[in-house]
């Protein structure tokens, strides 16, 4: 029961603290950086040293650790993110051996439990994906559905598979160019006209990228 009480309160604080975002699960870490417009559905996990920015949002029982996710993110259903490693050089694998908190007291010597895990923006990650810690994951990239990322993944990349692979690239190098200079997830509230046309254009915006 007075776990239960603690969970509320905490929930509230959480959509109180960020009004402007869309909290729907009681497991978030009340140390969460979200931005405006982001949303987190029921069951997501939010763990520790985790950023959300704006319009982003992290379907139903997905879990992110260690993670900074930029704009525009579409994050599916029971995704895995920065989730903690294990040593396999070490004479143990156990975290009761290796972490901060350890048996033996002596200093955690697991280095990879601070290392974040960056998403890009306008990325979108298909349902049950996992993305391991330390990857990082450029812009406009896709992860199909069920795949293992465990190596980075360039911006505006197709990756799918166990473990994940780069099958197409959805645009020519060009069209990454100007993409990239662009930064529309920057500059949507300022120049919503010009990415409105690009938007409503579909495909034929790259014709007019030479």
């Amino acid at each position: 029961m007075i776990n239960q009480v603690k969970l509320l309160a905490k929930f509230i604080f959480l959509k109180y603290k960020h009004k402007s975002a869309s909290i729907n699960s009681f497991q978030v870490n009340r140390n969460l950086k979200i931005s405006k417009g982001a949303r987190i559905n029921k069951g997501v996990i939010i763990g520790e040293n985790v950023s959300i920015g704006e319009y982003s949002y992290i379907n139903n029982n997905s879990i992110v650790f260690n993670s900074d996710i930029g704009k525009f993110c579409s994050i599916s259903y029971n995704c895995m993110i920065g989730l903690p490693n294990h040593p396999i050089k070490n004479v143990s694998t156990s975290p009761f051996i290796y972490s901060k908190n350890n048996i033996l007291n002596i200093p955690g010597s697991f280095e990879d439990l601070n290392i974040q895990t960056i998403i890009g923006n306008d990325v979108w990650i298909g349902a049950n994906a996992i993305i391991m810690r330390g990857v990082s994951i450029g812009n406009g990239a896709i992860i199909g559905a069920g795949s293992v990322v465990t190596k980075d993944i360039p911006a505006y990349a197709i990756a799918v598979g166990n473990p994940a692979k780069v099958i197409k690239m959805r645009f020519k190098k060009n069209h990454i160019e100007f993409l990239e200079e662009m930064k529309y997830w920057d500059k949507y509230d300022t120049q919503n006209k010009e990415l409105a046309h690009l938007v409503l254009n579909r495909e034929k915006w790259i014709e007019d990228v030479k």
